[in-house]
């Protein structure tokens, strides 16, 4: 979360649909997350009180494109900052993701 703000913030980017973004991508962990996650975002009704339809569909279209073994490139600035953000490892992730 932290990182994607700051480069939203750099990118000066709507954060209210980047935080929303992130806050869905990882729901649950397992094969196919990303769709799954996506799908968990686009059913949960109580978003219409916040973002409009375009807005939405972007903030699918972010927890879609982050998986880092996706190929071609996001198709927004949020799932390009979603992507990148998620990718930042740093030893102490790395080994929890081990374990």
């Amino acid at each position: 979360m932290r990182n994607a703000l700051i480069l939203g913030k750099k990118y000066n980017v709507n954060l209210d649909i980047l935080y929303t973004a992130v806050a869905y991508h990882d729901i649950i962990d397992r094969e196919n997350h990303e769709k799954v996650s996506a799908k968990i975002m686009v059913e949960d009704k109580n978003l219409n009180r916040f973002f409009n339809t375009t807005e939405l569909q972007l903030i699918k279209e972010a927890i879609e494109d982050h998986r880092s073994s996706k190929t071609g490139e996001p198709k927004n600035i949020y799932g390009k900052i979603l992507a990148s953000a998620d990718k930042t490892v740093t030893i102490e992730i790395f080994f929890r993701r081990t374990l």
